[in-house]
């Protein structure tokens, strides 16, 4: 081959790899949106300790949510959220006398059907955050029930989905977002069946879908969208609005029984664009969403690979699951705050803030590209914020991966109190400095 036609063919080939990128660039930010950029959320988390008329240990514990500081153009949403919180502070000053005489009772009625009591009845609510931009805000609420002893259900769990308009502070409800509720229904239930082709739905044919969801939506219209105990949400279903697609929540037993659990179901943007309406049908270049223990994700990385990606509790540590790889991390930790982080030039992360050796803190971050996962540490550095004497621990919740509050606790600060720092993702996925 002569030098003239090797260079047509390398010049040739060049032109096809620009090309070749630009299309799988393109349709991996096919639905991010430049414009919308991330706002900044602190969780507060109150724990109240009992003990009722027999001594048992009655435990109630729920979380707050709040923009951190204030800014006019969103009041609104603060608004909110502050409504939201208040009516936990109501649930707990009213409800506190109630769930301590129910608690006297259930052990009493334990007993004598002849049921074991372990002395510990537990009310507990964590929040986690799906998504925080100019656009949407969205967070899933998680309930469980302990009631003072074992049951064939085991303990009680149950989701709820909070998908709030960044600007206006309402409720966004189904006919917001989809362009074609029955076609959503049809969609979410093929998608079902074939994620769980091993069950047998108890409602046979059909399996209502869109009756569960719209009654979800009432609820909200009517006013009954603050908190509830977690018994309110057996039997329905509930949805949050992701940076790349929704995901929908069946509470059992709305489709299985108790013991099978909560059944989940994604339907991305790119797998069904059609039924989005063009408003929601995006989310930021840079995003993070927050993981549930025990519940996989699934999204559209910045790489453009639809993938699931789930965190298990096992002994020891955590198990990641991130398609095709699995990772056991076996080191010891305690309390984990999951949160996966997806970049526009198609790297993705899961960072895990976690409790070592009950004191402090440490930043454990697991690179998910498609290979064996990598992990690397981040010593001493977490999301609580620096101990206030009398207020409330708080946690600054990850949303923006170029701009992030850590702050330093370790055996090093032990005298001079801890640092907080500002930070964004550096190129080796470990939290850069930029203050």
């Amino acid at each position: 081959m002569d030098g003239r036609k090797r260079c047509l063919l390398l010049g040739f080939a060049c032109f096809l790899a620009l090309f070749l990128q630009d299309c799988f660039g393109e349709a991996a930010d096919r639905y991010a949106d430049a414009s919308l950029q991330s706002l900044m959320l602190d969780r507060k988390e109150h724990v109240l300790d009992y003990k009722n008329d027999l001594g048992d240990d009655v435990l109630l514990r729920y979380q707050d949510i709040g923009l951190r500081g204030f800014n006019r153009a969103y009041r609104f949403l603060s608004g909110r959220m502050s409504s939201h919180n208040s009516e936990q502070e109501l649930m707990r000053v009213h409800g506190v006398s109630s769930m301590l005489k129910n608690t006297v009772e259930t052990h009493q009625k334990r007993l004598e059907d002849g049921l074991p009591v372990d002395g510990s009845f537990r009310r507990e609510r964590d929040l986690y955050v799906r998504r925080a931009d100019t656009l949407v805000v969205s967070f899933l609420e998680r309930d469980m029930l302990h009631r003072g002893g074992p049951s064939p259900s085991g303990d009680l769990h149950s989701v709820r989905g909070r998908n709030l308009d960044s600007q206006s502070g309402k409720y966004i409800l189904l006919q917001d977002v989809f362009t074609d509720l029955e076609g959503v229904a049809s969609a979410v239930e093929k998608e079902l069946r074939r994620s769980y082709p091993e069950v047998a739905f108890h409602r046979g044919g059909s399996l209502g879908i869109l009756d569960l969801l719209q009654a979800c939506d009432e609820k909200l219209k009517e006013g009954l969208g603050g908190m509830q105990w977690a018994e309110a949400n057996e039997g329905t279903a509930t949805w949050t609005l992701e940076p790349r697609g929704v995901t929908f929540y069946f509470n059992p037993p709305s489709l299985g029984a108790f013991r099978d659990g909560i059944y989940t179901v994604t339907l991305l943007f790119d797998e069904y664009p059609e039924l989005f309406q063009e408003k929601y049908r995006c989310g930021p270049l840079d995003y993070c969403i927050e993981l549930m223990p025990q519940m996989p994700v699934r999204t559209t990385l910045g790489d453009g690979r639809n993938i699931s990606v789930g965190v298990y509790d096992s002994n020891p540590g955590l198990l990641i699951d991130c398609g095709r790889e699995r990772f056991q991390d076996a080191s010891d930790m305690d309390d984990a705050r999951l949160v996966l982080v997806s970049l526009r030039d198609g790297r993705s992360y899961l960072y895990a803030a976690c409790t070592v050796d009950k004191v402090y803190h440490d930043l454990r971050v697991f690179k998910l590209d498609g290979k064996p996962v990598e992990k690397k540490v981040f010593a001493h550095w977490g999301f609580r914020d620096a101990p206030v004497p009398r207020q409330l621990p708080k946690w600054r919740i990850l949303s923006d991966p170029g701009d992030f509050l850590l702050t330093m606790d370790g055996p090093e600060t032990a005298e001079e109190g801890s640092l907080t720092h500002r930070f964004r993702v550096g190129t080796d996925g470990l939290p850069e400095q930029v203050d």
